[in-house]
């Protein structure tokens, strides 16, 4: 009986290239599907019993990878195909999860499969072996630099350097610790939260998102609220007003409890 395998992968060159390798690694194999899709993977993969390995590319046209498994249950072998290579990769080498870095090479292919051979369809804790992984994969994505823009030119600030991003007048203004204020090509700050570090800035309110090395003091405030001391590079310092509802979560953030 065949090996049927699946490959999840929204690069052509890329696709085609696995598919050409493996056929000559593995000529018994047979190609049961390929999707680029959150979507298309998550409906096969509700109905199929069959495919004994997966290739998958982690960003996929409509999002990254880890997406689906917080829809479908997926608990055969999964080899990952990424350009990541900043990744903490010793994640991929457990439990029968490998990894393949682009561009796909014939030897790492074949070191993967080789693996495959020896495990077969042992796994177990997969979930949590994947929940780790999309954590790496959103921390080693984080915006190492922001890009700002003045009249007619660009320029970018180290996000280690930006005290706070506040919203102001339809802008996305940032404020870093040298105390100069600039424009950011950013259309909000949902935008903005969702590329930075969230062990290093937290979404204060709707209109601030703060480094944590720019908060001076926290106390207790009326209503189980928290009251925040920002130290302002510009001038004076200011006060926020963490709410009940994020109260929890803004204190497992002052203690480093990522996520």
């Amino acid at each position: 009986m065949k090996t049927k395998y699946a490959i999840i992968e929204n690069e052509y060159f890329a696709l085609e290239s696995l598919k050409k390798i493996i056929t000559q690694l593995r000529p018994e194999y047979e190609l049961s599907f390929i999707s680029e899709s959150i979507e298309q993977t998550v409906s096969f993969f509700k109905q199929d019993k069959d495919t004994k390995i997966i290739f998958m590319d982690i960003e996929l046209v409509d999002g990254n990878c880890f997406e689906i498994f917080n829809q479908v249950q997926i608990d055969i072998p999964i080899i990952f195909t990424t350009a990541y290579n900043d990744f903490a990769i010793q994640a991929f080498e457990v439990n029968s999860v490998d990894y393949i870095l682009k561009p796909i090479a014939e030897i790492s292919v074949e070191k993967a499969l080789n693996k495959f051979d020896k495990i077969g369809n042992r796994t177990k804790n997969t979930h949590q072996i994947y929940e780790k992984l999309e954590s790496e994969f959103v921390r080693n994505k984080m915006k190492k630099r922001i890009l700002t823009s003045s009249g007619d030119h660009y320029s970018f600030i180290e996000t280690k350097d930006v005290a706070y991003f506040i919203s102001e007048d339809k802008y996305i203004m940032l404020v870093s610790f040298a105390g100069k204020k600039h424009f950011t090509t950013y259309q909000n700050l949902n935008q903005t939260e969702t590329e930075l570090d969230l062990e290093q800035f937290f979404r204060i309110s709707r209109n601030l998102i703060v480094n944590i090395n720019s908060i001076q003091n926290v106390s207790k405030y009326h209503n189980s609220r928290l009251i925040l001391t920002i130290d302002n590079p510009e001038g004076e310092n200011f006060h926020a007003i963490i709410s009940a509802a994020r109260k929890d979560d803004f204190l497992k953030f002052l203690a480093g409890d990522y996520p």
